[in-house]
């Protein structure tokens, strides 16, 4: 089995020369991946390299470094580096993150449009997490009975789902809520 060789290109604003020096690589090394990490260039960089038939390991590097951003609390650049993602085949988990950057920055509405979007994914194992969002989102600005509405699908629908014992407790809250 041949060695494989793998480089790792970061890169910030390099348009001019980065399809160069990608064909270059591949010009003089046989059988090597190209990891390319894109520090969020603003001149497409990571755009330009999207068009290069020797592509490859891109999407998983910005995935990473996407979810880096959003552990790092920096949503707007970790939003961004999502967008950058169009060809990974889990898109519910990058609205999912999305919707979670949205709520860090407490633009709710943003927030539930990417967990709706997560809900049209019908087989999602994020479902229960996005559900449990949107309540928890409803709680937190006083809006009970749709906090009600979301605890109760979840525990209807997702029996066994980590979220339920939490569902109880946050409806009841809601209930009382209501009441007082």
């Amino acid at each position: 089995m041949p060695i494989k060789t793998s480089i790792i290109l970061c890169t910030y604003n390099e348009a001019p020369i980065i399809e160069e020096t990608i064909n270059e690589i591949f010009k003089h090394i046989k059988n090597v991946e190209i990891i390319l990490i894109d520090d969020n260039s603003s001149d497409g960089t990571f755009e330009k390299v999207k068009n290069i038939n020797n592509s490859n390991n891109i999407t998983d590097v910005q995935l990473r470094l996407a979810d880096a951003y959003y552990a790092s609390k920096s949503f707007n650049k970790a939003i961004n580096t999502y967008d950058k993602i169009d060809n990974y085949s889990n898109k519910d988990y990058v609205n999912y993150q999305k919707g979670l950057c949205y709520y860090g920055m407490n633009q709710y509405d943003k927030s539930i449009m990417f967990f709706d979007k997560v809900l049209l994914v019908k087989t999602s194992n994020l479902n229960d997490d996005a559900i449990f969002r949107k309540a928890q989102i409803s709680l937190e600005t006083s809006n009970f009975e749709n906090a009600i509405i979301y605890y109760t699908n979840l525990i209807d629908e997702y029996r066994t789902s980590d979220y339920v014992p939490y569902s109880y407790l946050n409806r009841s809250t809601s209930y009382f809520n209501l009441k007082a």
